[in-house]
């Protein structure tokens, strides 16, 4: 086998879309509705959705308009190109350029064909961890610690460093969006019960979606509420695994970070009935056509 710039257990094995669980979550409809006071006006009940809709970023917007055929193309692309598990069918849809004995670089793939590249290589680097920590460890542990670090510097205001945002993300200010949403709207979080494990866990093109559920009490305009959310978390691989720089084994808490968030696909009173996450809504959510 000849010699490729890519972790040797990879190597090895064939990568295998598969989807272990699924993410739900419906969100509820907006409500626009204002309540006129004597000062001010609430623009939106508490958490009926989310800011963080409204920043989705160009990565997630171009990944999750992708056809559905998408993201086992971007599997078979990788399987190709690092396994030499030739597919005469995905190099004509895309007009691929191959040769068996060629060696590849992963930046020149990332270079030609970025959008199969970022959203392949997300795959293989989840499967690598699976294989290295076990699902449970990967998922429960590793993602949902940054999860709850998120919200509880972004969303509870206490200093946290267990997460790290995608540059493109991070751009957009989610802290600072948070927190004008809760003064623009006079919320006052007073407690979030933070999920314990991840509901439902599932594969888009270029990310991993978490979802979790999660119970926020607090006051608006003077008055008690308690909200139980469902809520997505989008990973994204770090930008040197993303552009093909990274290619050896060492694993960090810095491979994964959070590129977007909504409410989920399905409603968190569901989870017991109905758990399926829904592409289509989540593009809804991020406003997405």
């Amino acid at each position: 086998m000849k010699k490729k710039q890519i972790i040797s257990i990879l190597l090895a094995s064939t990568l295998v879309l598969s989807v272990a669980g699924c993410g739900n979550v419906e969100s509820k409809d907006r409500e626009n509705a204002s309540q006129q006071t004597a000062v001010e006006v609430v623009k939106e009940e508490a958490f009926a959705t989310i800011p963080e809709e409204k920043l989705v970023t160009n990565y997630i917007k171009t990944k999750l308009s992708q056809e559905d055929s998408f993201e086992q193309n971007s599997v078979d692309f990788i399987n190709l190109y690092i396994n030499d598990k030739v597919n005469k069918s995905l190099i004509s849809k895309y007009n691929l350029e191959y040769d068996p004995k060629t060696v590849y670089k992963l930046t020149d793939l990332h270079s030609k064909y970025p959008e199969l590249f970022e959203s392949g290589i997300t795959r293989l680097y989840t499967l690598f961890y699976q294989q290295t920590y076990g699902q449970d460890e990967f998922v429960n542990k590793k993602l949902l610690k940054k999860i709850n670090g998120y919200l509880s510097d972004v969303w509870n205001n206490e200093k946290n460093n267990d997460y790290i945002l995608a540059t493109e993300f991070s751009e957009k200010h989610p802290k600072e969006t948070f927190q004008k949403y809760l003064i623009e709207n006079k919320i006052e979080v007073k407690n979030i019960t933070y999920p314990t494990f991840v509901t439902g866990f599932n594969f888009v093109p270029g990310a991993d979606v978490a979802t979790v559920k999660v119970t926020i009490k607090g006051i608006q305009d003077k008055k008690s509420f308690e909200k139980n959310l469902a809520l997505d978390f989008y990973f994204s691989p770090s930008d040197e695994i993303k552009n093909g720089v990274k290619n050896d084994d060492k694993l960090s808490d810095k491979d994964f970070e959070i590129m977007a968030i909504s409410t989920g696909t399905v409603p968190a009173d569901k989870f017991d009935t109905y758990f399926k996450y829904d592409i289509s809504k989540a593009k809804e959510k991020f406003g997405i056509s």
